[in-house]
């Protein structure tokens, strides 16, 4: 993917197997970069899982009702053969942890962003359209979904001025095994003036591209914004994400 000077986003290619022996990670175990193991088998969690390409890696997704899962539309592209996954190729697998899964299910279609364009130059209005939904074969009725909760812009903007802390959770290149999240240091810090893209605080690393940035409340989740890749300097680099207003779920 090309990039703008302004612009870098690093979309990761991942190779996973099922062969590898898995690390001993358990539940409530702190990681590097303030992040922290959970049980991708509880509830709510389970409604994050792992979406698996036919053994040509993963990427994170979420269930945002019974047919429909989320995900970064580049998760779905085949750079190799240099068009979209098959969706009967996409394996969905609701409450992963460390090989076993409350649900699974294939793809029916896929369905990307009008404006996605995966091999275009990299723009923040490319970046904004970088999702896509997977319509499942049959619904899922073991987990429950995780809502899309639409904030527009003067209600993002006042949660970037009370500095309000979220979380991120997926499943990683460094641990594809087990749900990971940021919890304490997972914040919007601006949103563009051009076009739907927020800058986020909340480490995602290699892997982590289609990981929903989530608000807890009441002990329930919803999608604020997917996690898309990263903004790269010097000076080091900061998240991007799509908020959920931009997405349409339909």
């Amino acid at each position: 993917m090309k990039t703008t000077k302004r612009l870098k986003i690093t979309v990761i290619t991942l190779i996973t197997s099922f062969l590898i022996s898995m690390p001993a990670y358990s539940a409530g175990q702190k990681l590097s970069h303030e992040r922290e193991i959970l049980n991708g088998a509880d509830t709510p969690w389970n409604a994050i899982g792992r979406i698996n390409m036919r053994g040509q890696g993963h990427c994170t997704g979420v269930l945002i009702n019974r047919k429909k899962v989320l995900t970064a539309g580049h998760c779905l592209w085949n750079t190799a053969a240099k068009k979209a996954f098959i969706a009967s190729e996409l394996h969905f697998l609701a409450g992963y942890n460390k090989g076993t899964f409350k649900a699974h299910r294939r793809g029916k279609r896929i369905r990307f962003s009008p404006g996605f364009d995966p091999v275009g130059r990299a723009g923040t209005d490319k970046v904004a359209a970088n999702w896509a939904i997977i319509e499942l074969e049959e619904p899922i009725e073991e987990v429950t979904p995780v809502p899309l909760l639409k904030l527009d812009r003067p209600q993002l903007q006042r949660q970037i001025k009370d500095n309000s802390v979220f979380m991120r959770a997926g499943f990683s290149k460094n641990w594809p095994h087990v749900l990971s999240a940021n919890k304490e240091d997972c914040k919007l810090l601006a949103i563009s003036r051009d076009s739907p893209v927020l800058i986020h605080s909340c480490r995602a690393p290699d892997g982590d591209i289609g990981s929903p940035i989530l608000r807890l409340q009441d002990s329930e989740l919803s999608v604020v914004a997917l996690n898309i890749g990263r903004l790269s300097n010097k000076s080091g680099s900061v998240g991007l994400a799509i908020p959920s207003y931009q997405i349409d779920p339909r």
